[in-house]
């Protein structure tokens, strides 16, 4: 176990990054930007993985999604964006908003996430640490 900081807008394994049973794979997300126009809004994904030579979390893989304008905030949907197949093995995912260079706020609701480490053992240590 480690105490590495989460960084602003991270999920992710706590304090068990270091144990392949804690790591996830990222698929999808349903997402929204506070953000009434007119620009897009630019979401930036940054995957985290757990390295054993530095001992500490590295950025792995980054995408950027563009979200459209939600007009006077009346009617506004979220919008489904998939991460690519390498959101795989990861002991961290941030998410962060941009209008321009500026940082906003987002919302989310589906987060499709699911074990990398599927095996008999991770279960039952992640059993353990509940």
């Amino acid at each position: 176990m480690t105490t590495s900081a989460m960084k602003p807008g991270e999920i992710g394994d706590g304090i068990y990054e270091t144990s392949s049973a804690f790591w996830f794979n990222a698929t999808s997300a349903y997402l929204g930007c506070d953000n009434g126009g007119p620009e897009n809004c630019t979401m930036v994904f940054n995957a985290y993985t757990w390295s054993p030579s530095s001992g500490a979390e590295i950025l792995t893989y980054s995408q950027n999604a563009t979200l459209p304008p939600c007009p006077n905030f009346s009617n506004c949907r979220l919008q489904q964006v998939s991460f690519p197949p390498s959101f795989t093995g990861l002991s961290g995912l941030q998410i962060r908003a941009f209008v321009g260079n500026e940082e906003r706020m987002f919302f989310m609701d589906d987060l499709a996430l699911g074990w990398y480490n599927n095996t008999c053992d991770a279960g039952l240590m992640r059993q353990r640490y509940q």
